[in-house]
């Protein structure tokens, strides 16, 4: 079990710092877009190897919650071509973000502040959904959004340095 939670901390890792060095390259470069998506690939690896470990537990909420959280990765990763960030699809990843971070806040197996840090996050999020589908977010919001979410996202990661 020590090593699946390795794997956990390093694919988060990997998400969380691609996440960041990309946002400070120029907007839809190839190498943004690349290191993106690698990072969604350490995020989508990682939750799912939560998921199973969390529900080995006997959370099985919190773990759907970490299904969840990887099919928002997948979502990231598919909003993406080589040379640009489809938008659309790109929103739609807000819309089981809310679910995923209500449950992670039902575990008790958590910290009590990770789990207040996820419902805080739903604020914001829900407010840029709202804001996307009925106040026509621009692409340029919009990419401000993605750069939000890797950091919301903190949370999630922290959570399971404490696993």
């Amino acid at each position: 079990m020590q090593l699946l939670v390795l794997i956990i901390i390093i694919g988060y890792l990997i998400n969380f710092i691609l996440g960041f060095v990309g946002a400070c390259f120029e907007t839809n470069s190839y190498l943004q877009i690349l290191l993106w998506q690698i990072g969604d690939t350490g995020g989508i690896t990682a939750s799912i190897l939560a998921s199973r470990y969390v529900g080995a537990k006997g959370f099985h909420l919190s773990a759907a919650s970490f299904n969840m959280l990887g099919i928002v990765y997948g979502i990231s990763f598919g909003s993406f071509s080589f040379t640009q960030l489809n938008a659309d699809k790109m929103a739609t990843l807000l819309i089981p973000m809310i679910p995923a971070a209500l449950l992670v806040s039902l575990c008790k197996l958590f910290p009590f502040w990770t789990r207040m840090l996820a419902v805080l996050n739903l604020h914001t999020i829900f407010y840029y959904v709202c804001k996307y589908y009925f106040w026509n977010l621009s692409i340029y919001e919009l990419d401000k959004l993605y750069k939000f979410f890797r950091n919301s996202i903190i949370g999630f990661n922290l959570v399971l340095l404490y696993l």
